[in-house]
């Protein structure tokens, strides 16, 4: 932090610069006005045309010098400018293609996209514009190798080349060069704390490792996130969106999205902007109510089963076969019974609680609030300190971890200093996440549950087990009063005279001495759904609202607190060829985390938890062979404090001009990825199992009470889980280990041709991984309550369930090929045609419950078209197509059917308003969809939306 005040005292002192001001207009072969057109004088000055086409350049330097005006769609021309009173008027054809782009991300310095060592996917400003996507976001699915995981209608997460889930480690994301990911949760959430698109200038995507130039945790990609500078950009834009949302589930609903945007300069060397974005309306409805068993989404399942356990139901409490056992112990006071337990531990079928629909407990009220606040200052040409503030909250549903999190006015600020002269970038970054009222289902539905009379176990649990004997008793022509008793000795000597004859009576099940006993437990269900607290009524909100006044905790509380935060100092210098090796590039960063959840979430029970980490780069690329080959090679090193090793990260690429219209590449390079916060720290009890993070210092500290699935107490302590565990499958015994990181060693090869009318892009990756991180789920026996030997403990249900983040110990591969072309077909229409193929080279251990989460379709096919008619009119459409796909998670695993989603949208420029109106649609007509398992079909969106630049 000293370097960087050194640095800024000293830039500070350099002396302001003479001003020179030069202004023109850009317009296409049509005389049209070019709005959004770049025009570039350096690397540090620049501009972009307003919605006339008109434009201001200032600059220190004295003419003549010479300015380059590009377009995406229209060719690049340079002009020589001689004076500033020079009437400067442009006129751009069409010829500039997409890969005439100009992108940072591949190697951290400008080039042409088509120059790229690497693959670089970019969201141009004619991009975000003209996208048939309610949310600019979601248009980024119509890229070449970027998915868009639809969580609700402002949250969705975006994937790159496989390991599609919410629960999104290792993709980076960028905002204005900040990391905005979430500190609880290790990983950005979606768009919800980004840029809405009336701010925005581009995007740009890595898919693949990054982490050579971009350090820990971009292992699977990196996102970039631009958003327009008030030196560039100025004036007010003011966007109003009203739609509909149809789905079978919901029905249709409105939602309404208002962004406001001012921009300008003071002076000519102070600029400030301000954005402050709102959307709101109804999400798409979770109301899913096949059967799920062990996570596994199962079609057809009866509901009459007693262990029905419907998807989008919570709060369901486990009676397995000793649990009803002690249950009939105790109402006949016999505490003997329990010996018939353990002679026949699966008598009865296990049974389910009837649990609460998610609807009812979290609604599908949602909403997303963002701003983005700052003020540039530029003393000379050269130099431009920024002081920038990006503050997001809303409310979202997040599908992870066998529940759903209901982020509820959830706030995560981000606060920057920024310094850029000549080649030295230093920025300092403060991170802040308030979970406000966020809660867990699981657990919300579980207190309210046990808030009816006599809990879960003595209230619903009793009448049920009451009521299932007496009507199986009843139809043997036992009266009531005699109903128990009559029972207990047909129980009795069913298993004891199995047992006394010789006989195994391990095996033997109530319907063995009765029959079908599903229409009893159906009886036995509606008596108990009886004593159930009804939604909507009083007592239910009271006991919801209690739920959600406490910190979590079984049958007290379903609050998430959290008052995290991340410093994050970095520093880099571009010395291009100063030493005559080629463009040099060096870099460090140093990161402080405070996790603070106050034991709700982690094991912070008496401090939050305090580690640092730290990493360095270095980066060359020199031309070879005469200018025909370009070599780019990096190296990085990174350490964490709580992590035993640090990571060293090399990439070397090499980029072969064929002509100047054809390249090809080759990269090779690895990634890594450090376990998340969550992976490391979490010490979460979700409903009737623990998740536990393996980081040594947490697994010291978790020691927690809990009840086990045979209902009796028990203590455990982390070191105890991670050395007496068993897998739930076989009941054999567990290697869990503790946090390191996943690594992956990438190739990647790749072919560019470039020309006016048509471009081509293809590129093939083959990964390989090594440590891959993923939650084991096992039983952890206590050898209490007279069980002696762990096998005897299992048997009878003296154990409690944990999800164990560890290392897999198979490694795997994965590959995929992908290319795009585009054509123009006319002067005023233009198509593009993607196809994506990704597969995974890996064989699940049988024994193991652990989940690789590929969860990415072999075959994806995607198309587009921008028809311009006359000169105000656009229409763009894109279509996409997913074949059938294996999706897995800690949430649910179930086949996602292949799909077809069309999108399109009209644009009408009024320019006597200097606005544009757009109507489009999402999913046009098409079938509801699954976006994420478990969470709501994704539907129809139809809307207007009116755009106005003053």
């Amino acid at each position: 932090m000293k370097f960087l005040l050194q640095v800024m005292l000293l830039c500070f002192s350099t002396a302001v610069l003479a001003q020179t001001q030069i202004s023109g207009t850009v317009a296409d072969n049509n005389g049209q006005p070019v709005p959004g057109a770049s025009v570039v004088l350096d690397s540090t000055t620049g501009t972009v045309t307003d919605f006339d086409g008109n434009f201001t350049l200032n600059t220190s330097q004295i003419p003549p010098f010479t300015i380059t005006v590009s377009s995406v769609g229209l060719e690049t021309k340079s002009i020589t400018v001689s004076s500033a009173a020079q009437a400067i008027s442009i006129t751009l054809g069409s010829s500039s293609t997409q890969l005439d782009e100009i992108v940072v991300s591949a190697s951290r310095f400008a080039q042409r996209l088509f120059e790229s060592p690497v693959t670089v996917e970019k969201f141009s400003l004619q991009q975000i514009q003209s996208t048939p996507s309610a949310d600019h976001f979601n248009g980024l699915a119509n890229l070449k190798q970027v998915n868009i995981l639809e969580a609700g209608l402002v949250f969705s997460q975006v994937s790159l080349r496989g390991f599609n889930d919410i629960y999104n480690e290792g993709l980076v994301t960028l905002v204005d060069g900040m990391n905005n990911q979430a500190p609880v949760f290790g990983f950005a959430v979606g768009n919800i704390i980004g840029l809405h698109d009336i701010d925005l200038q581009s995007i740009e995507i890595l898919p693949g490792a990054a982490s050579a130039l971009y350090g820990a945790d971009a292992y699977k990609g990196i996102i970039f996130m631009n958003s327009k500078n008030p030196f560039d950009h100025q004036g007010l834009d003011v966007s109003y969106r009203f739609g509909n949302t149809e789905q079978v589930a919901a029905g249709t609903n409105t939602f309404e999205e208002f962004a406001i945007r001012m921009g300008g300069k003071i002076s000519e060397k102070l600029a400030i902007k301000a954005t402050i974005s709102h959307k709101w309306g109804k999400d798409w409805l979770a109301a899913d109510y096949r059967h799920a068993d062990n996570r596994t989404i199962i079609d057809g399942y009866s509901t009459s089963n007693p262990d029905y356990n419907a998807v989008n139901m919570e709060g369901e409490a486990e009676f397995s076969s000793p649990t009803i056992f002690g249950a009939i112990a105790g109402l006949a006071q016999m505490p003997q019974l329990m010996q018939l337990s353990a002679l026949s531990p699966n008598y009865f079928k296990t049974v389910l609680s009837t649990g609460y629909n998610l609807v009812d407990l979290m609604g599908n009220d949602t909403f997303n609030t963002k701003g983005n606040f700052a003020i540039h200052y530029r003393p000379d040409s050269k130099t431009e300190l920024s002081v920038q503030s990006l503050i997001g909250t809303g409310k979202a549903p997040l599908y992870t971890g066998g529940t759903v999190y209901g982020m509820d006015h959830v706030v995560v600020q981000q606060h920057k200093l920024n310094l850029k002269r000549g080649g030295l970038n230093a920025k300092f970054f403060y991170t802040h996440e308030d979970a406000g009222d966020t809660s867990v289902a699981q657990l919300d539905a579980v207190n309210v549950a046990n808030a009816q009379p006599g809990g879960i176990r003595n209230g619903w649990g009793a009448i049920y087990i009451q009521t299932l004997l007496g009507g199986i008793a009843a139809a043997n022509g036992i009266p009531a009063q005699s109903a128990l008793p009559w029972m207990l000795n047909e129980i009795q000597n069913h298993i004891m005279g199995t047992a006394l004859t010789g006989g195994d009576p391990s095996g033997l099940s109530l319907s063995d001495r009765f029959g079908s006993t599903i229409p009893f437990h159906s009886i036995a269900r509606q008596a108990a759904n009886a004593n159930l607290l009804t939604p909507g009524s009083a007592e239910f909100n009271a006991a919801l609202a209690a739920s959600r006044e406490n910190p979590v905790e079984i049958g007290v509380g379903s609050r998430i607190q959290d008052l995290s935060k991340i410093l994050n100092y970095e520093v880099d210098y571009d010395f291009g060829d100063k030493f005559g090796i080629g463009n040099l590039i060096v870099g460090a960063n140093y990161r402080s985390f405070e996790m603070n959840t106050g034991g709700t979430l982690y094991t912070d029970y008496n401090a939050p938890i305090e580690y640092s980490e730290a990493g360095a780069y270095a980066q060359l690329k020199s031309s070879l062979l005469d200018d025909k080959v370009s070599m780019t090679a990096s190296v990085r090193y990174d350490k964490q404090n709580v992590m035993e090793d640090g990571n060293f990260t090399p990439r070397i690429g090499f980029l072969v001009n064929i002509s100047e219209n054809q390249n090809f590449r080759i990269t090779a390079q690895t990634g890594f990825r450090n376990p998340t916060n969550q992976d490391k720290f979490i010490g979460f009890l979700n409903g009737n199992y623990f998740i536990l993070g393996n980081e040594k210092g947490s697994v010291g500290r978790f020691d927690r009470m809990a009840i086990m699935a045979n209902n009796l107490p028990g203590r455990f302590t982390g070191e105890y889980v991670m050395n007496n565990s068993y897998h739930q499958s076989d009941n054999s015994k567990a290697n869990l280990n503790y946090a390191k990181a996943e690594t992956v060693s990438t190739i990647e090869l790749g072919y560019r041709f470039n020309t006016p009318g048509f471009t081509f892009d293809v590129s093939g990756y083959y990964n390989s991984y090594k440590d891959k991180i993923a939650g084991i789920f096992v039983n952890t026996p206590l050898l209490t309550n007279g069980f002696t030997t762990p096998e005897v403990a299992l048997a009878n249900a003296n154990f409690h369930r944990f999800q164990v983040d560890s290392n897999m110990d198979n490694d795997f591969t994965s590959y995929g090929l992908s290319f795009e072309a585009t054509k123009s077909l006319t002067r005023a229409l233009t198509a593009n045609f993607i196809y994506e193929y990704n597969d995974i080279d890996y064989t699940a251990d049988p024994v193991i419950d652990q989940n690789v989460s590929w969860n990415t379709p072999e075959h994806r096919i995607k198309a587009g078209m921008n028809y311009t008619i006359g000169s105000r009119m656009t229409v763009n459409a894109n279509a996409r197509y997913n074949s059938e796909y294996l999706y897995e998670s800690s949430f649910f695993n179930t086949m996602v059917p292949e799909n077809v989603v069309l999108d399109a949208k009209a644009s009408i420029m009024l320019e006597e308003l200097n606005s544009r109106l757009e109507i489009g649609g999402n999913n046009i007509g098409g079938e509801n969809y699954i976006g994420i398992p478990g969470a709501g079909l994704i539907g129809s969106t139809y809307y207007v939306a009116l755009k106005v630049s003053l």
